[in-house]
């Protein structure tokens, strides 16, 4: 018996190796799940085979957590033939009748993007049978890592944040973006307590804690602010007159303070910025001397 379970356990080894290394490839869904999962009351779909929704339920940007709900439109031979757009339009309604959300994202794969499947017709035929927001990712390959990732951003903000979008804007307020996967609470709750001393009212951090009103929200703030610049951002600046401070920036690579502003003075740097793009400077330095002055005590 022992024998029996060791022989099993030296012969999964070498597999679940591949299978591993398989996930960790970040492939265009894998970034697309990214997104998507930072929302918390949306649902993605894939539409695609079973093995591509199995495979992704690991997490390629963090191994050590999994992507637990990964339903998908399991594409068959005769599908990637004939088409599958009424696979995946009775797919987003079992979707939606199993898990209640409030959006549901589809994501193409490789083989639902050769068969080149009229995605939009089935997802408008769908929304007339759910009571949720259903949108898809083009599939384009928009410049920009992880591949995937500003797919649906793009496609989120084509679909839910027209331009004859009403918006009643927030004076002086920004919405903070982060990267789903960096562990920023911390900082974040100290940078937003910064900024209100300042006289700067945060509007939306996303992603944190993010819903589909969340993002409906986001065009009321007069600043982005973002780590590092993102196609979507561009799309919010030439639709909504929204501009957007980068903390970061790739532009000059053997530059360390520009690729990662860190310390006293650039931390200081920063904010003095982002006021003076608010026209807030004057208050920001009284606020950023007292801040200096506190944590050199």
């Amino acid at each position: 018996m022992n024998r029996s379970i060791e022989s099993l356990s030296c012969a999964y080894q070498p597999i679940s190796m591949i299978v591993h290394a398989m996930a960790c490839q970040p492939a265009k869904n894998a970034g697309a799940l990214m997104a998507v999962n930072a929302i918390a009351d949306a649902i993605p779909l894939i539409h695609g085979p079973m093995g591509c929704a199995a495979l992704r339920k690991m997490n390629s940007f963090s191994v050590y957590t999994l992507f637990d709900r990964t339903p998908c439109t399991d594409l068959k031979e005769m599908d990637i033939v004939f088409g599958a757009e009424n696979r995946l339009k009775k797919a987003i309604v079992e979707t939606y009748e199993r898990y209640r959300p409030s959006l549901i994202v589809v994501i193409p794969t490789c083989p639902s993007d050769m068969i080149g499947d009229d995605i939009a017709s089935a997802v408008r035929q769908a929304k007339r049978e759910v009571g949720c927001e259903v949108v898809y990712s083009t599939g384009e390959l928009i410049k920009g890592r992880p591949i995937g990732y500003h797919d649906v951003l793009c496609s989120l903000f084509d679909q839910l944040l027209p331009e004859d979008l009403e918006i009643k804007k927030i004076e002086g307020s920004v919405n903070l973006i982060t990267f789903p996967i960096h562990s920023s609470d911390n900082k974040m709750d100290e940078m937003v307590e910064i900024l209100e001393e300042i006289g700067i009212e945060v509007n939306k951090i996303f992603f944190h804690n993010t819903t589909l009103k969340d993002i409906y929200d986001l065009p009321k703030a007069e600043l982005n602010i973002t780590d590092i610049p993102s196609p979507w951002l561009k799309q919010m600046k030439e639709r909504f007159s929204i501009p957007y401070y980068a903390t970061s920036s790739l532009d000059n690579p053997t530059d360390v303070e520009e690729i990662n502003p860190h310390g006293m003075e650039n931390s200081a740097r920063v904010f003095l910025e982002i006021a003076e793009l608010l026209g807030k400077r004057e208050r920001a330095l009284k606020v950023v001397e007292k801040r200096k002055r506190e944590a050199k005590e």
